[in-house]
């Protein structure tokens, strides 16, 4: 099976991509919330608001690269740890509320969405490399995430949000360890009635799976350009290391070039596969769209 995705992966087509999926969720969210009690209707407008807001922040980290030349695809906004409403990058905390700039899908500031971003992939001055393999330090239910969303519930046992000071201490909206990173859990069963939070996570091979093409596009620009595709993987790594090639800035910056493995098919078409990933695309001269093999689903 095989996955088209357009040859130029611009900003725009992007933004109706992302808004299309969310179009079409909301037509089943409508249909299926008018036969639910109030308290299912609620648990499905936050869920879907959830799930909106994860599509946003993957839109985010796919069109980085657009608004901040040099660093390349894949990172999400820092959490916002002082409540203002804007990412706070000058501190190395891990959670925080979802940005309203971000979404604004909430229940005012009391709900609003918390936010946890591992450090690497945050939109930080001082930036780690981001590829297929950056590695990350959160957890949820024990398994590695880059990044989640948290919902929080009515409040539970003493927690109270009356006061400003009150609402910047994350005690008083997550419970179950969710208030302290980096291990977060769905589910904390020795608090049975003293838990509410609803979690949604995006993990790598998620946002592998939008990166990775606007990589495999600056190849292909790179490889269509060339005077013939290179013979092998060791012929492949001389020429994209080549000064004279004029790679995107983030490419390099961000090591993506050791992550690629290369096969030469013929004269006009190769394939590059991502190292610690089930991605595949095929590159192939004169193609109007970048094709991608396999699934689609990777396995970061």
């Amino acid at each position: 099976m095989k996955l088209r995705l357009p040859a130029s992966q611009k900003g725009a087509a992007l933004l109706l991509f992302f808004f299309g999926l969310i179009m079409a969720s909301a037509t089943v969210f409508v249909v299926a919330l008018s036969n639910r009690s109030p308290q299912q209707q609620d648990d499905m407008r936050v869920r879907r608001g959830l799930q909106q807001a994860k599509m946003e922040l993957l839109g985010f980290a796919a069109l980085y690269s657009d608004s901040n030349p040099g660093k390349g695809p894949g990172r999400f906004p820092c959490p916002d740890t002082n409540n203002n409403g804007a990412s706070n990058c000058n501190t190395t905390s891990s959670l925080g509320r979802l940005p309203t700039n971000i979404n604004r899908t909430d229940n005012g500031i009391d709900q609003q969405f918390w936010l946890a971003v591992n450090p690497a992939y945050q939109d930080k001055t001082t930036d780690t490399p981001i590829n297929t393999s950056t590695n990350g330090v959160l957890t949820l239910d024990g398994s590695e995430v880059v990044a989640l969303l948290i919902a929080p519930g009515p409040t539970v046992a003493s927690q109270t949000r009356f006061s400003a000071g009150n609402r910047t201490n994350v005690a008083n909206y997550l419970e179950g360890g969710n208030a302290t990173a980096p291990d977060f859990v769905t589910l904390n069963g020795a608090l049975v009635l003293d838990y509410n939070d609803r979690v949604l996570s995006i993990r790598r091979d998620e946002l592998m799976t939008v990166v990775t093409p606007r990589v495999a596009q600056e190849i292909k620009r790179v490889l269509i350009a060339a005077p013939f595709y290179p013979a092998d993987q060791l012929a492949f790594e001389t020429y994209m290391a080549s000064p004279a090639v004029p790679l995107a800035t983030w490419f390099n910056v961000n090591n993506w070039l050791p992550q690629v493995n290369y096969t030469y098919v013929s004269p006009t078409e190769a394939r590059v596969e991502f190292n610690s990933c089930d991605i595949v695309f095929q590159i192939t001269t004169g193609a109007p769209r970048l094709v991608r093999d396999g699934s689609g689903e990777s396995q970061c």
